[in-house]
């Protein structure tokens, strides 16, 4: 069972990471299959995407799948909001999931929404909150240190003031502006999951690292900083990922269950509401 739990880890972690590895529908589930459903929603949305697809079979090693071979493409996608309006998704074959664009159905702060998805018949269904708060400032500050092979690995110390009087958790995370991330990489680690769980109204830092060696070549480049606050189950869902992946060569280490919110007969994933404040650094 837990080699079982592991390997369904490894799958989830897959299709977190990689919108192009994302599952091809087919026609039938397999009986030990889940059916895995992936969405976040914010006011700051310009377009709006669900991500359908089926697991791997956890009784088969996940290199020997095709992961492009999960996605489900015939899934049946609706967003209602508190008022019972409701727009359907329309599959991307493009981007291999479900949108819609924002501006057809805006997301509100502090409001609750509900996905529902069909699949053959089948009924899977989550709620969640958007926070109604985000923060109002990121500032920072540049920092270098020699790796052991005396290279200078350049690094971006972010800090924000918590959001008080409410348990709030927060992802963090960054990039240069014009780069993809096959080219350059603000990297946080676990540095990427802060709460304020020690201490309300804290100022909360997080140090990222630039995964790019010759750190003259991006004076002037613009850095794109994020945060954003977050609900409790998608905070814990990403972590349980990027846990169990750190530590997937060790067979000591206790696989993490990633919690999920998905309702529907082994439907298993998160919908989480988020609040997201992003701010432009100019590298000097």
């Amino acid at each position: 069972m837990r080699n079982s739990i592991r390997r369904l880890s490894l799958i989830l972690l897959c299709i977190q990471n990689s919108c192009d590895n994302q599952i091809d529908a087919t026609e039938f589930i397999e009986e030990d299959s889940f059916i895995v459903i992936y969405s976040t929603i914010s006011p700051q949305d310009e377009i709006i995407k669900v991500r359908v697809s089926k697991t791997a079979q956890v009784t088969k090693r996940p290199l020997q799948q095709n992961l492009k071979d999960l996605v489900i493409k015939n899934a049946k996608v609706f967003l209602s909001d508190m008022d019972k309006n409701q727009i359907e998704l329309v599959y991307s074959q493009e981007y291999l999931n479900y949108q819609v664009a924002a501006s057809k159905f805006p997301i509100k702060a502090g409001e609750r929404y509900t996905l529902n998805v069909v699949i053959n018949g089948k009924e899977f269904n989550a709620s969640c909150h958007v926070p109604l708060k985000k923060i109002l400032n990121i500032a920072h500050e540049f920092g270098s240190r020699r790796t052991l092979e005396n290279n200078l690995r350049y690094s971006v110390r972010a800090m924000f003031s918590d959001i008080g009087k409410e348990n709030n958790f927060y992802i963090v995370s960054g990039n240069l502006k014009g780069f993809s991330t096959n080219d350059t990489f603000l990297n946080f680690g676990a540095d990427r999951f802060q709460t304020d769980a020690l201490s309300d109204e804290s100022i909360i830092e997080a140090r990222g690292y630039l995964e790019f060696v010759d750190f003259e070549k991006l004076i002037s480049q613009i850095l794109v900083i994020q945060v954003a606050n977050v609900e409790e189950t998608l905070y814990r869902y990403l972590f349980a990922i990027y846990t169990n992946d750190l530590n997937s060569n060790n067979f000591l280490y206790e696989t993490i269950i990633p919690p999920s919110n998905i309702n529907g007969d082994k439907g298993i994933g998160v919908f989480a509401g988020i609040n997201l404040l992003e701010q432009e650094i100019i590298i000097e």
